[in-house]
């Protein structure tokens, strides 16, 4: 497995008319993450870089005794920039694999890590990089992550109240559930290979829309009339 992997996230601020809420991105020495709709909480903390290769899991949360192999971070860079989607801010970690020896220096396999926020379309874009490639990923499990990142924190009262849409089922809709983001609504989240579908988050804005009721049929029906 090598190359470049990107994952898009549009947040769902409201109608097309409504102006954009200021977006922010924030990262701590750590790598970890934080996205704002605006001043205040953020609206998702990231938790962490995850990938496997060589027949091991190396993750940056790694713990002893977890089964898990620590990654090293071994750079922070901020910059500026742009391209055809527009103008981005963009933070960018590289990390380095090593043994379970808490001295290695990281000198193993390279992993770049990238977040951009374009503020004027309104969304984020994270890339991961693997220059020299994954060997041996099976997870032995059809369930199982290959790589993560980003991975998003579920905590009750850790960020900006936020909704979910999310599509599940043989046929991606069929199975819609909606509800309140946190830590009580991960058994409503699919998983897993069999089913899973996109999942749209909803920022304050929309939220009236959910402590309504409004929210068992209008989503996905205007789902099925965009497509």
């Amino acid at each position: 497995m090598k190359g470049l992997l990107s994952v898009l996230l549009y947040v769902a601020l409201g109608l097309p008319s409504q102006p954009c809420p200021p977006l922010a991105l924030t990262s701590d020495p750590n790598g970890d993450l934080s996205l704002y709709l605006e001043q205040g909480t953020p609206f998702l903390v990231s938790r962490g870089v995850e990938f496997r290769s060589n027949g091991k899991l190396y993750s940056s949360k790694a713990k002893e005794g977890d089964g898990k192999v620590p990654l090293k971070m071994t750079g922070l860079i901020w910059k500026n920039g742009s391209d055809e989607l527009g103008e981005y801010q963009a933070v960018t970690t590289t990390w380095k694999t090593t043994t379970q020896n808490s001295n290695d220096n990281g000198d193993g396999i390279p992993a770049i890590m990238e977040a951009r926020l374009y503020r004027e379309g309104g969304f984020f874009i994270f890339t991961q990089n693997f220059p020299l490639g994954l060997n041996r990923t099976n997870s032995s499990d059809k369930d199982g992550v290959i790589t993560s990142f980003p991975s998003f924190a579920m905590e009750e009262g850790s960020v900006q109240k936020a909704g979910f849409l999310a599509y599940r089922g043989s046929f991606s809709g069929s199975g819609y559930h909606t509800g309140l983001w946190g830590e009580s609504a991960i058994a409503d989240l699919p998983s897993g290979l069999d089913g899973t579908g996109p999942i749209v988050l909803f920022g304050p804005s929309e939220m009236s829309n959910l402590e309504r009721g409004d929210d068992q049929d209008t989503p996905a029906a205007a789902a099925e009339d965009d497509s």
